[in-house]
């Protein structure tokens, strides 16, 4: 069997747990509420932290954060605090080249992103990201976990699931080359995940990030 190890992890947890590693939180997502009249911003500026080398490549990755610096009056807790938690965007740089390029130009929140190796598979060139990439108007809307890739370099970041699916989990196969994974799915389109809703599993192949759907009718056939 090929063995493969995950070299690079990095999570960032807010308020409300989304995601472990490998995973994302199949029963909380979190909502956006206004924030309290007596927080004032001063700053938001975006700040980088320092590089991490990408093993066995050119690259080293700098991670891009929201630095925000807020007045308040009295003491509080504004509920939108867990966003900041996370990452806005990453910045690669070639360290001969000394060009520089950012993952996405999307406004996102980036949870966790994991560069999948395979010791039997070299060439094997992905890294897997679970992102929040859609925000929600009010509270009574869910912020959903989407998972997406690019390769080793961030390049090619390509989205893998849908727009009204949530991240449930995933799992990486070297035998298959592929990650499976399930999500959550809001039939209704209401931006928030209830008892009318569904479940359903994917694969996605590392070496062309193509999805396909799995299962569909075998499942249909035991129900």
């Amino acid at each position: 069997m090929k063995k493969y190890q995950i070299l690079m992890t990095i999570a960032f947890l807010g308020m409300l747990f989304l995601s472990c590693a490998k995973s994302a939180d199949d029963e909380n997502t979190n909502t956006i509420i206004d924030k309290p009249e007596n927080q004032k911003t001063v700053a938001n500026t975006l700040v980088a932290n320092l590089p991490t080398l990408i093993e066995n490549t050119d690259f080293i990755v700098f991670s891009i954060q929201n630095n925000e610096v807020r007045e308040q009056k009295r003491s509080s807790y504004a509920s939108d605090d867990w966003y900041n938690n996370y990452l806005d965007n990453l910045m690669f740089q070639n360290i001969k080249t000394q060009e520089t390029h950012i993952l996405t130009k999307k406004k996102i929140k980036i949870i966790s992103f994991e560069r999948l190796i395979d010791s039997l598979t070299p060439s094997l060139n992905t890294t897997i990201y679970q992102v929040i990439d859609s925000f929600p108007n009010n509270e009574k809307q869910e912020a959903f976990t989407a998972l997406y890739l690019s390769t080793n370099a961030g390049r090619n970041f390509t989205k893998i699931t849908k727009t009204n699916e949530h991240l449930k989990n995933w799992k990486y196969i070297p035998a298959t080359e592929n990650i499976y994974f399930t999500t959550n799915d809001d039939i209704d389109n209401n931006r928030k995940l209830n008892d009318k809703d569904s479940q359903s599993m994917h694969s996605v192949s590392t070496n062309d990030f193509i999805r396909n759907n799995l299962l569909v009718e075998e499942l249909k056939n035991l129900n």
